[in-house]
């Protein structure tokens, strides 16, 4: 059995991330490095589908934490498409 991120990482492997913009003389991203609260919250919908333990819970944070910032928005977007939020 492959971990979450092999499979996200297998999901997005068909596009190249972005470049900084042309006007970026400093190439700084402008995206934080630290996750969303969204992001993590959809991360713990992920684990709730799987019954995840405490262990694996805390494995998927550590995850996230050290997923580039550039992969943020794409890893929430698929989160949210696999995992979407129950309905009320």
């Amino acid at each position: 059995m492959t971990d979450w991120t092999a499979r996200a990482q297998a999901f997005f492997s068909n596009e190249a991330p972005p470049g900084p913009d042309e006007t970026d003389a400093t190439h700084v991203s402008a995206v934080s490095s630290v996750a969303s609260p969204e992001l993590f919250a959809a991360a713990d919908r992920a684990c709730d589908h799987w019954s995840d333990g405490a262990a694996a819970r805390a494995q998927m944070r550590q995850d996230i934490s050290n997923t580039p910032a550039h992969l943020h928005a794409e890893l929430l977007e698929h989160l949210h498409a696999v995992y979407p939020k129950a309905k009320k």
